[in-house]
């Protein structure tokens, strides 16, 4: 009777560390892939949802809402500030407080006689800049400014 020398085995056992080798690159790979497939993703939900919110605000503000309290009034979580207001949302785009606030929708309104101008940014929480949206119209005539 012959014994085994185990050289079939030697063989077999470099063969699987190879392919397992193999599998664990292939699977690194494939991993990085689907996080940047991820991130990409959040990057594209969160600036679709940025320009949603700034196009709403700015619908608003062409409305007739054209000073800070009459357009933030439609806003109950919106904080007023001299110049515009501000709006903060979470990473779900919800409104939340300013402490839990992953994005900040801020808008600054200026005048310029019968000229509304409104800056509308959206930032993320390092304040990199998401999204820009300026928005300017004129403001019409009353009956009374136009008879004068």
């Amino acid at each position: 009777m012959k014994k085994n020398s185990g050289k079939g085995s030697r063989l077999f056992l470099i063969e699987f560390l190879i392919v397992l080798f193999f599998f664990l690159i292939i699977s690194t790979v494939c991993l990085q892939l689907f996080v940047k497939a991820h991130l990409i993703t959040r990057r594209s939900e969160a600036l679709s949802h940025a320009q949603a919110a700034a196009a709403s605000v700015a619908a608003l503000i062409e409305s007739g809402n054209d000073t800070p309290e009459k357009a933030a009034s439609y806003f109950p979580e919106a904080s007023i500030e001299s110049d515009g207001f501000s709006i903060t949302y979470d990473s779900d785009f919800r409104t939340c407080t300013p402490e839990k606030a992953a994005y900040t929708l801020k808008v600054l309104m200026t005048e310029n006689g019968q000229e509304v101008l409104s800056d509308i940014t959206v930032t993320e929480k390092d304040h990199s800049v998401l999204y820009e949206l300026s928005v300017s119209f004129h403001r019409p005539f009353t009956r009374k400014e136009a008879l004068q």
